[in-house]
């Protein structure tokens, strides 16, 4: 095929596959972080701590820990249609259960479920792009599809704006609107995916015969194994790749994390509604953007380690920055802006990275065992950051902790980038 068939070819792909994307994980990063919107309503309202706030937030990833193995192999086995339609569904079930909260305990199980309900989603889509996409192409999909996380915090800030001016419509306080319509969508984007999504490309109606036969060799020349319909764990828990990633992941989550405390932070300096809700939002708007031109970059130059290197050290600095200027309403809103584009920049990139290096049978569980391993990292950020928070009375050491997560994250890709050079070098002429 030439390269202005294979580029039409990946166009329709493009235009069939990324809006649908965009929304989930829009949805899907709404529901998961709108609590942090909510929070100092919600806590006042039905007497939560800091601490307390902490630990239930965590337990989310506690949830979405135990069963992201087991949600990833099931869809390898029952197809990415019918499981991410399950996943969506469940999960706006109980966020719109989670209007109902009424304490701490209530709190904690909320939480808990909706981490089981959306267990395996995003490396469920990773997955599902690997039997579309070529790996030439993959970063530019990874692109734009992780664009919406940060995005997802802005909108979700503006949209929860608006939902908590409904307090006590009908006699119910404005948090409880957020959680309860914010979860609806899930659930009727679910019900939709059941007739629009295709498995993989030999099952897609909307692309010519040919063009699904071209679409499939593209994809079958970048695979590290045969094709199999049989996803396999052993591969995936003895590959040191997966263990070397997931490392990365976990300190890369510990960054991840703390962006709860920057809206509380800003909350504390009693601006205007318009004028916090900027503040919150502008950074995430800027990140999206710098991810998607990051991602492009490195597909043009198909290199992936530094392009998570250099982003995940800058956004250390940032995030130390932001911790030491955290008193400051223009700074830290400026440095967060840097701390979030770059720790973004990084997320995208490294998500191109294990479908390169792990085999079509070891995928699956490669990919949620990384993503596994990277979740305690914001449940400790979480839980660690709220006990700090009471017993110091600053989010500075949350902040702290996110620059020494990238940081980590940073030096783990280096060593992992020195090792395969090595190797390359060991092999014999």
């Amino acid at each position: 095929m030439d390269l202005q068939a294979e580029k039409q070819l990946i166009g329709l792909v493009s235009k069939r596959l990324q809006w649908i994307l965009l929304l989930m994980m829009f949805i899907a990063f709404m529901d998961r972080t709108n609590i942090s919107f909510v929070a100092s309503f919600m806590n006042k309202d039905i007497g939560l701590s800091a601490r307390q706030f902490g630990w239930g937030a965590s337990l989310f990833f506690v949830g979405y820990l135990l069963f992201e193995i087991p949600s990833n192999l099931i869809m390898a086995r029952v197809g990415a249609r019918l499981w991410l339609a399950r996943i969506m569904i469940s999960w706006g079930i109980v966020s719109c259960a989670s209007a109902f909260i009424v304490g701490p305990n209530s709190f904690y199980l909320a939480r808990f479920l909706l981490g089981v309900a959306e267990a395996g989603f995003i490396p469920g889509v990773v997955l599902y792009l690997s039997y579309w996409v070529p790996h030439r192409y993959l970063g530019k999909f990874t692109g734009w599809f992780l664009m919406i996380v940060p995005i997802s915090a802005s909108l979700t800030a503006m949209l929860t704006a608006v939902l908590l001016g409904l307090d006590e419509v009908l006699g119910v306080t404005g948090w409880r609107w957020v959680f309860f319509t914010e979860g609806l969508p899930a659930i009727v984007v679910g019900f939709f995916l059941l007739r629009y999504l295709a498995d993989k490309p030999a099952s897609a109606t909307w692309l010519s015969t040919d063009q699904r036969t071209q679409l499939q060799a593209m994809v079958n020349a970048d695979q590290v194994g045969k094709m199999t319909e049989t996803p396999k764990l052993k591969p995936a828990l003895t590959s040191p790749s997966v263990w070397c990633l997931g490392g990365a992941y976990f300190f890369m989550n510990v960054a991840l994390g703390a962006q709860t405390w920057y809206p509380l932070s800003i909350h504390l300096f009693k601006l205007s509604r318009p004028w916090e809700t900027a503040s919150i939002a502008i950074p995430s708007a800027i990140a999206s953007l710098s991810m998607l031109l990051w991602a492009k970059r490195s597909d043009r130059g198909e290199e992936r380690s530094w392009y998570v290197i250099i982003p995940a050290l800058v956004s250390a600095l940032s995030w130390y920055g932001a911790a030491h200027w955290i008193n400051d309403a223009f700074w830290l809103p400026a440095l967060m802006s840097v701390a979030y584009s770059a720790m973004f920049a990084a997320l995208v990139v490294f998500w191109t990275i294990p479908t390169r290096v792990l085999s079509v049978e070891a995928r699956p569980a490669g990919l949620a065992i990384i993503t596994a391993l990277g979740l305690p990292g914001s449940m400790i950020s979480l839980a660690l950051g709220g006990q700090l928070r009471d017993q110091l009375g600053s989010f500075a050491p949350c902040y702290l902790m996110a620059a020494s997560g990238m940081l980590a994250c940073g030096l783990v890709v280096v060593w992992m980038h020195l090792s395969d050079q090595r190797k390359k070098v060991a092999l014999p002429a």
